[in-house]
């Protein structure tokens, strides 16, 4: 005949009543049959409203947030989706944060951090789409059809003038002279032409 709305065999959806819904009282899920407290929920897996620039999230913390060891190979990915998360949930707050791994922990940048780590990024990206623009340009291009040949001169030539101009702007930027914080040297006396 099916559970009984009012026993003890009641589970998962089936569970209502106050047991179910007070403030500590208990439930099953639904479809893992797992028994939770209410009351006692955590933020999972962290409290991002906590978060500030400068934190780290050791790799202890990691396993005790994903439940597993850190020579496990699932816990590189699980921590790359953390920080992505973190960065995400961050700045859909409006706190928008660099995030990087640093052997292992995960490092909430500062400011002056996260300014040298995008620039070393930036600047690998950008070697590593010149490596890549010349691999393709050493591509025999006897090899390829018709079709195929179109599209690659295509492609590189859209990706060399991309690759050319942000070398070019790189070398024409002109930059702002750094403020000087400390006295320079004082200007010298002029010299008396009388003696």
């Amino acid at each position: 005949m099916g559970l009984e709305r009012n026993g003890p065999d009641r589970i998962g959806a089936e569970r209502i009543g106050v047991e179910g819904r007070g403030k500590e009282g208990f439930f099953y899920l639904p479809y893992s049959g797992d028994l939770v407290m209410i009351g006692t929920v955590d933020k999972y897996p962290l409290d991002f409203d906590a978060l500030k620039k400068g934190d780290v999230i050791s790799v202890a913390m990691q396993e005790d947030i994903f439940k597993i060891k850190a020579n496990n190979e699932a816990f590189a990915f699980r921590s790359l989706a953390l920080r992505q998360r973190i960065e995400k949930e961050l700045s859909d707050r409006g706190f928008p944060v660099t995030v990087r791994h640093d052997h292992g922990t995960l490092v909430i940048c500062t400011d002056p951090d996260a300014s040298e780590y995008n620039d070393r990024m930036r600047a690998k990206t950008l070697r590593a789409f010149g490596r890549a623009h010349r691999r393709n340009l050493a591509v025999d291009r006897g090899n390829l059809d018709q079709a195929q040949l179109e599209k690659h001169d295509r492609k590189n030539g859209i990706y060399g003038a991309v690759l050319s101009a942000a070398l070019k702007v790189r070398r024409r930027m002109i930059l702002k002279a750094a403020e000087r914080t400390t006295p320079g040297l004082p200007a010298p006396e002029p010299e008396d032409a009388s003696q």
